[in-house]
C-alpha cells in the first residue's frame, strides 16, 4: 500500500478528500464510498480495475493510502478462493512426493510462482490508475502543507 504524507490537515474529511479526486476522475472513473476495511473509497475503472484510497491521521500528520485492488467484492473472493486452492494444491503435491529438502526449495518456488500469476491479472491493470492518483495528491493544492505551518 503506497502512503503519501500531506502535511498536517486535521480539517480534512474523507468526503471533502472524495470531492478533490471526483473533480478530477469523475469523467474518467467511477468513486464511490465503501465499507472495505482500511479503504474509503474506491477510484474504479472496471471490476478488475481500481483504486482503494484512504485517509489516515497519526503523530499530527495526514496522508493518503491507495493501493491498486479489485473494486468488485465477488472478484476478491475469487482471488482469495484461488490463492487458497493453489497453496493446497502445492501441500498435497509436497506432502504426497515425500518432502525432501530439494523438493522444499521446489515447493516454495512453485508456491511463489503460482501466487504471484493469480495475483497478476488482479492487480497489474491498476497500476496506471496509481500513477494518477499519487501525482495528483502530490500536486493537488488542497493536499499542499498549509501556509501557515
Amino acid at each position: 500500500m503506497a502512503k503519501v504524507m500531506i502535511g498536517h490537515h486535521p480539517e480534512l474529511t474523507v468526503e471533502d478528500a472524495m470531492k478533490i479526486f471526483q473533480r478530477q476522475f469523475a469523467d474518467k472513473y467511477e468513486l464511490y464510498m465503501t465499507r472495505r476495511p482500511r479503504t474509503d473509497f474506491f477510484i474504479k475503472q472496471s471490476a478488475w480495475r481500481g483504486v482503494g484510497v484512504s485517509l489516515r491521521r497519526k503523530r499530527g500528520q495526514t496522508y493518503l493510502e491507495f493501493n491498486g485492488t479489485t473494486p468488485s467484492t465477488a472478484l476478491l473472493i475469487l482471488r482469495v478462493l484461488l490463492g487458497v486452492g493453489w497453496v493446497i494444491l502445492c501441500l498435497r503435491a509436497f506432502v504426497g512426493a515425500g518432502g525432501g529438502a530439494g523438493q522444499s526449495i521446489g515447493f516454495l518456488l512453485l508456491l511463489f510462482l503460482g501466487g504471484w500469476l493469480i495475483r497478476l491479472p488482479f492487480s497489474r491493470p491498476s497500476r496506471k490508475i496509481e500513477k494518477e492518483v499519487k501525482a495528483l495528491i502530490e500536486n493537488a493544492e488542497e493536499f499542499k502543507e498549509p501556509s501557515g505551518s
